[in-house]
């Protein structure tokens, strides 16, 4: 089951009528938490050494995925998948549901991330803003005070993340870049680019 957070203008907090905000799902739903039902939906049916079924109620059928959307919404983006797997990349177990970040209109929205890999070379895929067509940029989540415990042993699971989102124990946030660049949200009512996370917006989802 995956989870969710609303980041919020802090300047209009008060008024639920008004104010930027982004309703942001992280991680995966059920259908889609492992690389195993990932490639299902791309007519991939491998068979794997399990312990237990994906989910508590058994495997779902494999012709259940063929008639399911792919998690990822972007035909170019599935029309580069189908290469790829022609070309031999498989995908990772890296993959769900993660803030991406307009450059150019200072803006969040949740999409799905997910590696490919052939020998070594990696496929992220490239989302781009409805509005301004620049590619977005995915962020990964830091919680203040659990830095440490958020830093991967595995290196490969930031690959091609380029910002980080901090949300502090106050629930402001800060959007810094590799280069330790800071970014801001802007609200579309206020202009203010003060933002935090609305704790009565956290939500669970399948």
């Amino acid at each position: 089951m995956g989870f969710g957070i609303t980041i919020r203008c802090a300047n209009c907090y008060e008024d639920d009528k008004k104010g930027t905000y982004y309703e942001l799902l992280l991680d995966s739903g059920m259908m889609c938490f492992c690389k195993e039902q990932l490639e299902k939906y791309y007519g991939i049916n491998k068979k794997y050494d399990r312990e237990s079924p994906l989910l508590s109620t058994g495997d779902p059928p494999e012709e259940l995925y063929s008639k399911l959307d792919s998690p990822v919404k972007d035909k170019k983006i599935n029309t580069e998948i189908y290469e790829n797997i022609k070309n031999g990349y498989e995908f990772t177990e890296h993959l769900g549901n993660t803030p991406y970040f307009c450059e150019t209109c200072n803006k969040l929205l949740s999409l799905f991330y997910f590696q490919m890999e052939r020998n070594g070379n990696y496929y992220i895929p490239k989302y781009h803003c409805y509005k301004c067509k620049n590619v977005l940029e995915p962020l990964r989540i830091i919680w203040e005070n659990t830095e440490n415990d958020n830093e991967e042993d595995d290196p490969l699971e930031n690959i091609g993340i380029k910002y980080r989102l901090y949300i502090k124990n106050d629930n402001t946030i800060k959007i810094v870049s590799e280069t330790n660049e800071e970014k801001k949200l802007i609200c579309r009512w206020c202009n203010n680019d003060k933002f935090m996370r609305d704790e009565e917006g956290d939500m669970l989802w399948d």
